[in-house]
Order: C-alpha cells, then sequence, then structure tokens
C-alpha cells in the first residue's frame, strides 16, 4: 500500500454532510440548495464558504458567506453551464487571509439529488446529458465520478429530454439494460472491490440494488472478495435477482403495456 501524505493540510470533508439539491423554477435553468453539517469548531478562524458546479466543460463558482454565517446568494441558477444535464459540485473553505485565499478543506466530486427520488431516473446516481451520438438513441459514459446516460440529442421525432424524463414506454426498454450495463462493468469488467469511501461510485449503485426487495447482499462475501474466480456467480446475481427485482418495484412490464396500448 502506498501511504499518502497531506502537505497542504487540508481537511478532506465528508460527502455525507453535505446534501445539494436541484430544484427548478420558470427560468431554463435549475438551481441549487444545500444543507451543510459541517462545525465551524472543526476550523480556527472562520473561513468562507465556496461551492462549485461543474460539467466536463464549463465551471459557476458561488460565494456562500462563512461556516458560522451561511449567506446562499439569492440567485443560484446554473446557467453557464453548457450542460444542466450532468452536473457535478465541489465544496471548498477558504482562509480568505492568506493570500490567494488559503483551501483548508474541500469535498469533490458531489453529485446532487433530483427533484424526485421515486424513479431510477430521477436519482443522483445517473445523471443525464443530451449529444449527438449518430445512429445511437443512447450508451453509457463511464466517468470518475461514475456512469452517465448519453442520449442522442439529434432525434427529431419527439422532444428528447420529456421523453427521457416521463416516457414510460423509453424508461422499461431502456433502465433495465442500464442497470444490466452498469452491474457488469462493476463486478465483471472491472472486478469487485471494496471501496473505501462510502460514497464513492461503484459503492452507492451496490448499495441501490442491494436495498432492492428479494435482492441478497453480495458484498463483504466470499464471491466479492474474490472477484475473478466468481464472475459467472455476479452474472448469475444479476439476471436472476437484481433485474427482476428492478422491474417489480418499478412496474416495468405494466408500465410498458400501459404505454404501447396508446400507440
Amino acid at each position: 500500500m502506498i501511504r499518502k501524505f497531506n502537505y497542504t493540510g487540508r481537511k478532506k470533508i465528508e460527502k455525507s454532510k453535505i446534501h445539494i439539491r436541484l430544484l427548478r423554477d420558470t427560468t431554463p435553468y435549475p438551481y441549487f440548495d444545500m444543507k451543510l453539517n459541517i462545525s465551524p469548531e472543526d476550523f480556527l478562524e472562520d473561513p468562507e464558504l465556496f461551492v462549485e458546479a461543474y460539467d466536463r466543460s464549463s465551471f459557476m463558482r458561488f460565494k456562500c458567506g462563512t461556516l458560522k454565517n451561511l449567506q446562499f446568494p439569492e440567485d443560484r441558477h446554473l446557467s453557464g453551464l453548457h450542460s444542466t444535464d450532468s452536473i457535478t459540485f465541489r465544496v471548498k473553505i477558504v482562509d480568505p487571509s492568506a493570500q490567494h485565499g488559503k483551501i483548508l478543506g474541500i469535498a469533490d466530486r458531489i453529485s446532487s439529488v433530483g427533484e424526485s427520488q421515486e424513479k431510477m431516473k430521477h436519482i443522483s446516481l445517473l445523471p443525464v446529458t443530451y449529444v449527438d451520438i449518430g445512429k445511437e438513441i443512447w450508451n453509457l459514459d463511464f466517468r470518475d465520478t461514475g456512469p452517465v446516460l448519453v442520449i442522442n440529442s439529434n432525434i427529431e421525432a419527439v422532444p428528447v429530454t420529456e421523453l427521457v424524463r416521463s416516457n414510460d414506454l423509453f424508461f422499461s426498454l431502456v433502465y433495465p439494460q442500464v442497470l444490466r450495463e452498469i452491474l457488469v462493468r462493476i463486478l465483471v469488467i472491472d472486478g469487485a472491490s471494496e471501496e473505501e469511501d462510502p460514497e464513492a461510485w461503484q459503492n452507492r449503485w451496490l448499495a441501490f440494488v442491494e436495498n432492492l426487495p428479494d435482492v441478497q447482499q453480495i458484498t463483504g462475501t466470499y464471491e466479492f472478495e474474490n472477484p475473478i474466480a466468481n464472475q459467472d456467480y455476479f452474472l448469475k446475481w444479476i439476471d436472476e435477482q437484481v433485474i427482476p427485482a428492478f422491474c417489480n418495484k418499478y412496474s416495468v412490464k405494466e408500465k410498458f403495456e400501459m404505454d404501447i396500448g396508446r400507440l
């Protein structure tokens, strides 16, 4: 094991202490709301707080007062981001008295919670972005922060964002396969491993599926600790337990039958 030394003196802030929620109003852009569980006593002075929102190619920073006196800006709309469908956040605690503002604490790669958590398509586990991907309808982009569902932005027959947001036929045909691909990536392609950070995207996905009804827990088992020898076991677990449980919980067959009957 390689020992890591922190020469900067920065504190790593646990992501579980930060809850960011994306909301919408009458404007075209979402805005964020945030709750913190960070004690000012953990820092010698009363440092400033900054929230940064970013996607792959754009960035916005918001000054939010100090730890003892939080003052969120009135306008928190993410209008400066190129894509508001796949947003990640970073929180910085900064000493303003130091030259250039010394960073005292930081939490990065924070996913937001969407407007609803009733359906998988709204939860923060799977952000969606819209890109021209030729003749494909959708694919998965595996990034450091986790998988992103990429939807072809060049579909002209229907409003594509509305299709993803509320169309049950799309949900029933796409999301079980999305879940299967993500779990195969975690357990078979990359090899199962226990990430130290409980907020690591692999751990969050495994926690999601292990909380589905009638799904046997796999983390911490002998098979999970010996992934190379147990790939067939993982594939069977995915196909025989996880996917049926997901389809049952979210009424996938019923959604398909109801929507296909309207065509």
